[in-house]
């Protein structure tokens, strides 16, 4: 089994993953161009298995930076720690004159 890159899409497809070989697509599956634009990529460009997910994304709480002048320092860090963004408004937390 290979592994095959579409050269018009960059799709990968894996015959392996897959369950299929290339011989018996009509076309490519994402952007339907011809088998012929399906050529084998070398066996170290294989894309990498997914890692596992990690036990934490917890830091070590001596290096952290704590400081009272930049407003966004909490939010900053539970960004980093979770990974993922904190949505919300856009608008200012500052004291604004009525």
């Amino acid at each position: 089994m290979a592994v095959y890159k579409c050269m018009v899409c960059g799709m990968l497809y894996d015959e392996e993953k897959e369950g299929k070989p290339v011989s018996e697509l009509a076309c490519c599956p994402v952007c339907h161009q011809p088998v012929s634009k399906l050529v084998p990529v070398a066996e170290q460009t294989r894309p990498a298995p997914p890692l596992p997910p990690a036990a934490g994304l917890e830091y070590d709480r001596a290096t952290a930076r704590q400081d009272p002048s930049a407003r966004y320092m909490e939010q900053i860090h539970e960004m980093a720690v979770t990974g993922r963004s904190i949505g919300g408004s856009m608008s200012t937390r500052m004291p604004m004159a009525s």
